[in-house]
């Protein structure tokens, strides 16, 4: 389902840009309009398997963005996270990584709010703090991943505050290995997330 979705993200894009189209002169800077931002929310895994081990927990980032507010965004995110485990299995899991994403302001002619579209690519690194013996969980892991979700931001003089929903579909995961029967090509639970956050921001 996470994959579908994505598809269907990925297939709106041209489809955002109902503005009419500018010259190039005219055209704002892929680097106008800097600032920075703090974020924090709740994220969870989606499969089961990994649910009944790993609970929901925070997350929080900081970023910088540049871009058109009428446009595109381009964010680039360090990406932390914290959940607690099942005591069999340790004490928490925590998470460090990065995102590049671009977000697409879906409604230009708005004056009041930005709704947007947003997706990109990351990577994190997972840890299990103080891993209990026998947990079925890995120490770490490595996994690459593609956000991407809706939000909508409002700015007030130099501030801007946005609140945005997705999902972080995860590649190449192996946290949580579960033996299979031959003919079955899942070696792994699915590392894929939902997120909701809020991001305060500050323009330079």
């Amino acid at each position: 389902m996470p994959v579908q979705w994505l598809v269907v993200v990925v297939a709106l894009v041209p489809a955002v840009a109902f503005a009419e189209p500018e010259s190039a002169s005219e055209r704002e800077s892929p680097l106008s309009h800097p600032a920075v931002a703090i974020d924090g929310g709740v994220v969870g895994f989606i499969d089961n398997d990994l649910r009944a081990l790993v609970r929901p927990g925070e997350v929080w980032g900081a970023r910088v963005v540049f871009g058109s507010h009428e446009d595109i965004r381009i964010e680039v995110t360090y990406a932390g996270s914290h959940q607690a485990l099942d005591p069999t299995a340790g004490e928490g899991l925590v998470s460090h990584g990065t995102r590049g994403v671009l977000r697409i302001n879906v409604a230009p002619w708005l004056n009041t709010v930005e709704p947007f579209l947003y997706f990109g690519t990351g990577w994190s690194r997972y840890h299990v703090q103080g891993r209990m013996p026998g947990s079925p969980l890995q120490t770490n892991d490595n996994v690459l991943e593609i956000p991407f979700g809706i939000g909508v931001a409002k700015r007030i003089g130099g501030f801007s505050l946005d609140v945005r929903a997705g999902l972080e579909v995860a590649s190449g995961g192996d946290l949580l290995p579960i033996p299979m029967p031959p003919h079955s090509s899942r070696t792994s639970a699915s590392m894929d997330r939902y997120l909701a956050a809020a991001v305060f921001g500050y323009e330079i």
